[in-house]
């Protein structure tokens, strides 16, 4: 998940198998010289309380062992008031339900896939206050919108 630092250059960190190589590429393929890149693990993120003025998540939550755990440690790096943008796949259809179980047997990283309305509860339950759910693609992939309270 990428996270801009209030009054820093942003900072990359990825919940599972965090890769230097992957990073160190991806920073200079940017052009990126003002731009730290840290690998952590996403249930005990290194950044102090209240770090980040935003913390997207995008297509990452079917990785998390633990999505609890990881909102959790979201909203603690998180100020009072900063956005969270959250993306997941709902597997809505006959196809993302397939898919879903198939990946679960094949992708040592694949968790399961979350529907718009689990996700916005998780994100409730852990102190966010939900602002916005889109769907798109005929509701096969949701934006969730939230607030640290």
């Amino acid at each position: 998940m990428t996270l801009p630092h209030a009054g820093a250059a942003p900072v990359s960190c990825r919940g599972r198998r965090p890769h230097e190589g992957c990073r160190e590429a991806t920073r200079r393929a940017a052009g990126l010289q003002n731009v730290e890149f840290v690998g952590a693990d996403s249930e005990a993120l290194p950044f102090s309380d209240e770090a980040f003025t935003a913390v997207p998540c995008s297509a990452s939550f079917h990785h998390y062992p633990s999505p609890r755990a990881a909102l959790a440690e979201i909203h603690r790096v998180l100020a009072a008031g900063a956005a969270s943008h959250s993306t997941t796949e709902p597997p809505i259809s006959l196809v993302a339900r397939v898919a879903d179980r198939v990946l679960r047997l094949v992708d040592r990283g694949h968790v399961r896939l979350y529907r718009a309305s689990e996700l916005r509860a998780m994100l409730a339950d852990a102190g966010f206050d939900v602002l916005a759910v889109d769907l798109l693609h005929g509701g096969g992939y949701a934006i969730v919108t939230a607030r640290r309270l």
